[in-house]
């Protein structure tokens, strides 16, 4: 609705209030007009004694005009007292300015005698009828609720400050507990702006950032998915499925990808490489010939493949266990079939057999903070691309890239544990499943 605003001359006669008209005299809150009654009709007074000073021999308008404004003032009374306004929702201030004052609307209302009401333990997006939570996180309400289950506590804890000490008070959030939990699986699955994030949640900015660092660790630390599955721990399975008719000894496939990030200051250079152009953190996967994560590892993006794959340690531990990995033309080491150790009638089974590396880390690319170019700092970025994959090694174990290459009771008693009990110690519970089947 338009407003009109109309500048009154009665600040030539000592008045300092200009009033507020709208087109639809509805709009009016009458309980401001009764409040400033009195006042209006002392300007009329004071109009109709200058006007007798002026021309004194018009008695009859002077009179009449007497007449008008007493009129004025008691329709006034006689209005609030036989239709008393409702209270309404619009607040009003004083707009001070050198010749008058000029009466507007703000929001939101807010009365003296009424206590603002605070929103608190608010749920946000889980109220809405066509909400899908998979479309939303990438996971199964069941996840979403198991993971929320396991962290609740934590994240209803106060948050850390800057001296690294926790709060004693408990801080008070205009978000529930799984929105909380909920908004920081969004940001990982859409990597939204933040300003975006915030008008989702019905947040500010700055809550979305410190909720952010909050929760991060929390989650960070309650997702424990790839160590277990090392080579030393599944090795005897793996051997069990002879997956790789050509490469008897290889247990996996190796491969590195980039992940953007902004430049840092100083020492960007550590994260630039030429033959990429941008900055970014080298993340080196190894995966299991299943497609189950066994090994993962960042590097400064000034790395190469073979650079990564020499400081990553890897080659100990292949030495111990007698086992190969599958990579591709990046990589020229003994611990690994490429396109330079073997004959060239192979390739086309050795890239069949590593596409399983490349489809694994295409499954944490559903997440789309790990394709997204990141303005975090460098530890932080680590820490939410470290969740983003045990997130999706969460998700592969439910349901396996390639099934066949497990044996068959483990893989039923893997998924089992992974959909009923996923936050159980599951080095005990591999150890337990070497000693029952093997």
């Amino acid at each position: 609705m338009k407003r009109k605003h109309y500048r009154s001359t009665l600040s030539e006669y000592g008045s300092e209030y200009a009033c507020l008209f709208w087109q639809s005299p509805l709009a009016i809150d009458l309980r401001h007009v009764t409040k400033y009654a009195f006042m209006w009709t002392l300007c009329l007074y004071m109009i109709g004694q200058q006007l007798r000073c002026l021309a004194p021999q018009q008695t009859f308008a002077m009179d009449a005009f007497d007449d008008l404004w007493l009129l004025l003032a008691l329709g006034i009374v006689g209005w609030n007292i036989f239709f008393p306004a409702q209270r309404s929702r619009r607040r009003y201030r004083f707009i001070k300015s050198p010749k008058l004052t000029v009466k507007s609307k703000i929001s939101p209302p807010s009365y003296r005698s009424r206590r603002r009401i605070q929103r608190r333990n608010q749920s946000v997006l889980f109220d809405e009828e066509d909400f899908d939570i998979y479309e939303h996180t990438g996971l199964s309400m069941e996840q979403f609720l198991q993971l929320f289950e396991k962290v609740k506590d934590d994240i209803r804890r106060p948050r850390l400050t800057q001296l690294g000490h926790r709060g004693r008070r408990q801080t008070a959030v205009s978000l529930s507990t799984a929105s909380r939990l909920l908004m920081f699986l969004v940001f990982l699955r859409k990597a939204p702006h933040l300003s975006l994030l915030a008008r989702t949640f019905k947040v500010t900015k700055t809550f979305v950032h410190r909720d952010r660092r909050h929760i991060l660790p929390i989650v960070h630390s309650a997702l424990n998915f790839i160590d277990p599955f090392r080579l030393g721990s599944v090795i005897e399975f793996v051997r069990q499925v002879d997956s790789a008719p050509l490469f008897p000894d290889a247990a996996g496939a190796v491969d590195c990808t980039a992940h953007r990030r902004d430049r840092v200051h100083p020492g960007q250079a550590l994260f630039y490489r030429g033959d990429k152009g941008y900055h970014f953190i080298l993340a080196q996967v190894s995966v299991l010939l299943c497609g189950l994560f066994t090994n993962l590892q960042f590097f400064c993006g000034h790395n190469n493949d073979q650079g990564a794959f020499n400081l990553s340690g890897i080659k100990s531990k292949l030495d111990e266990l007698d086992l190969m990995f599958l990579g591709d033309g990046g990589y020229k080491s003994n611990h690994v079939y490429s396109q330079y150790n073997i004959p060239e009638w192979m390739l086309r089974e050795l890239h069949k057999l590593r596409s399983i590396v490349e489809i694994a880390i295409g499954y944490v690319g559903t997440f789309q903070f790990a394709n997204a170019r990141c303005k975090m700092a460098p530890h932080f970025q680590q820490y939410m691309l470290r969740v983003c994959y045990e997130l999706a090694q969460w998700k592969m174990l439910l349901r396996l890239l390639k099934p066949s290459a497990l044996p068959v009771q483990f893989r039923e008693r893997v998924q089992q544990l992974a959909e009923e009990n996923p936050f159980c110690d599951w080095d005990a519970e591999l150890a337990a499943l070497r000693n029952e089947l093997l």
